[in-house]
Order: structure tokens, then sequence, then C-alpha cells
């Protein structure tokens, strides 16, 4: 599910076509920069080979996960079924064992959570947040003082750059004036003229600073470090130890628990096979987090890296920007091409809830009213729950082809819906996979967008009851006839329908 919604946001935003134009942003660049005849510095080359094996990295460390992420959701499925099978066992003490196995299945979930928060924290900015706040405070400071700086020194070269025209304005002037000004008192009027002009700049600001130490940063950047340093203030030590010990305890909890269950075994069948096999599971499944979350750190901090390098790659290639067009051509490109990284990194977050809210409103319709499901919540690595009225995600139990079909038919409509755009959607056997109860509400889903809706039916779909829930909304319908002459097969198409008299099929 966090696969179809990943892709089915990022497709609303059209983020795999961002990605191949930052691609194509920086092959452009490449071509341009080796245009440039007499290039020696050889430091671009060498930024530009360090992101290529950083991307391959990356790229095998992604297959890596892909190849293991599949194995990993079939063994938790395997490690669901087997602890409702073990807590299906025993006569007298079945709601004890049962309650016993749910609360360590919960246990191992938040276990699992809370690694993953903590990896994440472990990956990101926690080394600048654990430096304090008193020193970032004193950075955006420093930052702010140099944009003032900047700006003064900006403002004080413009005026010394027009002063002479000014006091030339100045002089004509005087000269004009009748009776003639002695060479004293024009003396006089100009050095005043140009003491008056000194003023404008001086003193400086009082939150300028003395001296530039990030000579590397443009105003951007430095706006853009103080925002983030704004953002870690709510990361720090107390969030980490607070999340340690919640792990810690959790896996104690664990612990205790894992010993009640083994006294409660003891009264049901066949309880030592399937707790074998419930622990070959859970020791494969810790070494697949192990290896999944070790991939998913070097995932971040290489990305991290290549962003890095990229920044890097883009401000030297700036420093000639004034002087080979070819050169100036690539460093916009790389500019741009940095602007769509980040762009993607904040695009699929912006949509979470919206997407979120529009497959609630859309499932409800399809669903049918024995159905449990009272929201949909998505989280920002896209992971799906299905919760009740009681807040259970029923994704921990078994989910139906037909439930699947809802689900991913309401991901359809909310992209549709958020996207505000009007397109057509193709929908093969509509309700192959649903039961009776929850074909009408398909079906009176389907047609209230105001897009076209095409539906391929069988002759036992939508027929009869189902055919009139949409046949005031049908605007065609055609009859695909297939015919097998020798050993070629054709088809052929023409108007009717399965209920036509004229059609006998």
């Amino acid at each position: 599910m966090a696969v179809q919604v990943r892709s089915g946001i990022e497709g609303l935003l059209g983020i795999p076509v961002l990605r191949d134009l930052a691609t194509d942003l920086r092959q452009y660049a490449r071509v341009r920069r080796s245009e440039v005849n007499n290039v020696s510095d050889k430091t671009l080359e060498r930024l530009e080979l360090d992101i290529d094996t950083a991307q391959f990295q990356v790229g095998e460390k992604k297959q890596r996960l892909a190849e293991l992420e599949p194995e990993h959701q079939t063994l938790k499925e395997q490690r669901e079924k087997l602890t409702r099978e073990l807590a299906s066992f025993g006569v007298g003490s079945q709601a004890q064992f049962q309650e016993q196995f749910e609360r360590l299945n919960r246990f191992e979930r938040e276990i699992e959570e809370g690694r993953a928060q903590l990896e994440a924290l472990l990956s990101q900015d926690i080394a600048l947040a654990l430096s304090g706040a008193k020193l970032r405070s004193a950075l955006k400071e420093t930052l702010v003082g140099e944009i003032t700086r900047e700006k003064w020194l900006a403002g004080r070269q413009q005026g010394d750059a027009n002063l002479d025209k000014y006091l030339f304005a100045v002089e004509a002037a005087l000269n004009l004036i009748q009776p003639d000004l002695m060479p004293t008192q024009k003396s006089s009027v100009l050095k005043i003229s140009r003491d008056a002009w000194d003023t404008l700049w001086n003193p400086p600001p009082t939150n300028i600073v003395e001296n530039v130490l990030h000579k590397y940063l443009n105003e951007l950047d430095r706006i853009r470090i103080s925002e983030r340093l704004d953002e870690l203030d709510q990361v720090g030590a107390p969030e980490i130890v607070d999340l340690l010990d919640r792990i810690s305890a959790t896996e104690e909890a664990h612990g205790r628990l894992q010993q009640e269950i083994t006294k409660t075994e003891a009264i049901a069948p066949n309880v030592d096979k399937k707790r074998l096999e419930l622990g070959a599971v859970n020791g494969r499944l810790q070494e697949l987090d192990q290896e999944i979350g070790a991939l998913r750190r070097e995932i971040g901090v290489t990305d991290a890296e290549i962003t890095k390098r990229n920044t890097e790659l883009a401000r030297l290639s700036g420093q000639w920007d004034q002087a080979k067009p070819n050169l100036r051509r690539a460093s916009r490109a790389l500019n741009a091409a940095s602007m769509i990284d980040a762009i993607v990194s904040k695009a699929v977050p912006s949509q979470i809830a919206a997407i979120a809210t529009a497959m609630t409103e859309a499932h409800k319709s399809m669903a049918h009213k024995k159905d449990l499901v009272e929201r949909i919540e998505i989280t920002e690595d896209c992971e799906v729950k299905l919760l009740s009225a009681d807040g259970i995600d029923l994704r921990n139990f078994d989910l139906s082809a037909g439930e699947k079909q809802v689900f991913t038919q309401a991901l359809i409509s909310a992209v549709a819906s958020v996207s505000q755009r009007s397109f057509p959607m193709v929908i093969d056997t509509p309700l192959g996979r649903l039961d009776v109860e929850h074909r009408k509400g398909v079906l009176q889903h389907l047609i209230r967008p105001d897009h076209q809706v095409i539906l391929l039916s069988t002759n036992t779909e939508i027929v009869g009851e189902y055919h009139e829930v949409v046949s005031d909304h049908v605007q065609k319908e055609f009859l695909i006839q297939f015919e097998r002459v020798g050993d070629i097969g054709q088809s052929t198409v023409q108007e009717g329908y399965f209920r036509s008299p004229q059609v006998r099929t």
C-alpha cells in the first residue's frame, strides 16, 4: 500500500518528470563545460566522479532494499498468522493466551517503530542539533550580520561610484549662481556636499559583522540555513533519551511477557512447533530489520553527501559564470537541478494529508456499512493505516482481494480529486474481485466524477441490477467479439451490449 500511495502522489505531482529533468540538467551542464577549451581545473571532474560513484552506491543499496522488502513483508504476515494460530490454542485459558500474544505482537511493533524513529533521527541533523541552542543562536546572529554587511557594502560601493557625478552636478550648479561665488566658497560647499554624502553610509549599521566568515554563502543560502537552524531547535538530547527509554521499557515488557507465554503454552497442543516457527520468523525478521535499517541510514547519509557535493559543484561552476558563456549556462543548469532536488524532497509530504482525507471519503462511499474502516491515515513515509472507530489498524488482519481493490480505487479517486484535473480512467473487470455488498457501492462511486470512465466488463459483471446503477450515465456501449479462424484469432468491435436482443454470445 505504501508503494501504491507514494507512486500515486508522485504521479500526481509529476515528480518522475522532475527527477528526469534534474538528471538532464546536470548532463546538459557537463556537455556545456566540455565545450570550454583550456579548462585546467580538475576539481569539477573530481566532484562529478564522486557524485557518480555515490549515486551508483545509492542505486545498489536501493536495489538491495527492494530485494529485502518483499521477504520482510511476507515474514511479517507469517508472524501475524502464527500469532493468531497460537492465540487460538487452549481451552480454559484461550482468552488469556490470545490476549498475551496480541500484547506480544503490539510490543514488537512498538519496538520496531521506536528503532525506526531513532534511525531517522541519527541519519539526519542530530549532530548539529546536539551542538546546543547557544551556538546555533550565535551562528544565526553571525549570518544576519553578514547579510547586513554585504547589503551595506553594496550600497556604499554603488554610492561611491556615483559620488564624482554628484559633486560634478553640484559644482555646475554653483557656477550658475549670480553673482559668482568666491573659490573658497565653492570649495566649502563641495566639502559640505561630500561630507553629507558620506553620512549616508557612516556609521555602519549596529548589527553588522566586522568580517565575513562564510564567504562561500550568498544571501539566499544564509536565509535557508537560519530557517533550518530554527527547525533544529525542536530536536535535542532529551528527545533521544526519552525515545531510548521507551524502547528499553518496551523491550523489558516484551521479555517478561515471553516468559508468561512460556508458562501458558503447556496447555495447548502443537504450541511448541508453532512457537519454534514463530521464533525462527522473529529471528529472520530481526536480521532483516537490522540490514534494512542500516541500508536506509546509509542511503540517507549518501543522499545528503550527494546534495552537498552537487551544491559545491554548482558553486564552483558559478566562479566562472561571468567569464565563459558555456560555463554560465552550466552553472544555471546545476542551480536549477539543485532547486528541483529541494522541491522533490518536500513535495510528497505536502500532499499526504489531502490524499488521506480524499481517500477516506472515497473509501466510505464505496465500502459497505459492515466495513470497519473509519478513516485512512498516511505517514510521511507513505505507510498506510486503515483505522477502525476504536483506532485499531485493520492492516494487522488479512484483507480480502475485494478490500484491496476498494483501497486501490479509493487511491485513484483521491489522486484525481486532489489534482483537480480531468482525465479518463480505464478499469478492467471492475467488479471481478468484489463481493455483492461492495459492487453497487463501487459503481455508484464511479458515476460521480465529471471525467470519462471506461469500464471493460465481462458478461457476468455489469448486468441486471448492476447495469441499472450506471445506465443513466452510459454514453456508449460496445461489444468485443472474438473469433478464431484456424490458428488465427481476431477481435471485432460493434455497438451493443450483452443484454441487447441482437447480440448472442
